[in-house]
């Protein structure tokens, strides 16, 4: 089940709550993941996912980050996307999807030069000139808000 958008709280049905919002959801999940081993880095993909991530990171005394991602849109038709980017340099693209919709070279090339562009922006205004922190050798844990149809997740686990 997607968890609220704002704050507000997802429901089972109309009384009763499954998390107060985005943060008590990470907070949950921690408890379930006491125990990992290794020294444990969460890493949230950015907007809804970072906010899972804190409270994930909160619960275990674990190290927290962000993972910047980007959809891909299709042109002209709201809510369909052709993949995504993962910062700094990590695209997956539906092939079936631009196949399909008949979605041609040039068009996928300015989406992607703006969907890189855009994050680039982001990462910028996050970390300033700070790397992104390594994993190597450490425990990760990658959170989002929702997963639909996980080409989010499957790009930010590329990165």
């Amino acid at each position: 089940m997607p968890l609220p958008r704002r704050g507000r709280a997802a429901t089972r049905s109309a009384d009763a709550p499954v998390f107060e919002d985005r943060l008590e959801a990470g907070h949950r999940l921690g408890a379930c993941l006491t125990g990992l081993d290794g020294e444990v880095m969460v890493l949230g993909i950015d907007r809804g996912g970072v906010q899972v991530a804190m409270g994930v990171a909160n619960h275990l005394g674990a190290a927290l980050d962000v993972v910047f991602v980007e959809k891909l849109a299709v042109p002209g038709r709201d809510g369909i996307d052709m993949g995504a980017l993962a910062h700094p340099n990590v695209a997956l693209l539906d092939q079936t999807t631009i196949s399909r919709l008949g979605i041609d070279h040039h068009a996928v090339t300015a989406e992607l030069m703006r969907g890189r562009r855009r994050l680039d922006d982001r990462d910028r205004r996050v970390r300033g000139d700070r790397p992104a922190v390594s994993l190597a050798g450490r425990t990760v844990v990658l959170t989002d808000a929702a997963s639909i149809t996980g080409t989010t997740m499957s790009v930010a686990l590329s990165a």
